[in-house]
């Protein structure tokens, strides 16, 4: 059983970096965005748990992220320095990111997420509920832009699921007790895939 949880999850880790090196280097963040119109809006609510969510990533231990670059570094000698580098550039990605929601540029927030997402996964402020918090993130940018389509707006966010439903399933996997949003994820998934 150990051995599969350490298998599981040094896949989940190892699909995290694939993913994240096949993007292509990413690129060094630009200065603030100047402030524009964005199709999609968000309530106050929304905005203020868009700047909580991504807070929390920002939230982290640096003795846990070392631990983290570690244990990648068992998986592959430059795996460990592409953590280091993927950290920084996220921690950066996320000072931009809670510009683009004070300036209430909800498009640019949302393609910033898209080219970022993977590399968010592989980030030590990837706990759980954080990632469950950009889920809900996704969902309500996602819901605002394809109102008009929910098909569509299901095929953008079947991944998202499917990959935080792993993420809690490599988690039970180690011990933990099974997440509370689990089976509400399952749900969602199944809903997306019958409609997509």
């Amino acid at each position: 059983m150990k051995k599969s949880v350490i298998c599981v999850l040094g896949l989940v880790l190892a699909l995290c970096m694939v993913m994240s090196c096949q993007k292509g280097k990413t690129t060094k963040s630009e200065n603030a965005p100047k402030e524009t119109t964005s199709k999609i809006m968000l309530s106050t609510e929304d905005s203020m748990l868009c700047m909580e969510v991504l807070g929390a990533y920002q939230d982290y231990k640096q003795s846990y992220a070392d631990s983290a670059r570690e244990k990648t570094e068992m998986i592959n000698e430059d795996a460990g320095e592409a953590y280091l580098q993927n950290q920084k550039h996220v921690d950066s990605v996320l000072n931009e990111c809670l510009i683009l929601v004070r300036q209430r540029n909800y498009d640019r927030l949302l393609s910033k997420l898209e080219t970022e997402r993977v590399n968010f996964y592989s980030h030590p402020g990837n706990v759980i509920d954080n990632e469950i918090g950009l889920s809900i993130i996704f969902n309500k940018l996602y819901y605002q832009r394809y109102a008009e389509s929910l098909d569509s707006f299901y095929i953008k966010m079947l991944p998202i699921y499917k990959f935080t439903e792993l993420h809690m399933e490599a988690l039970e996997m180690m011990g933990k007790e099974r997440h509370p949003f689990h089976d509400h994820m399952l749900k969602l998934i199944e809903e997306a895939e019958g409609l997509k």
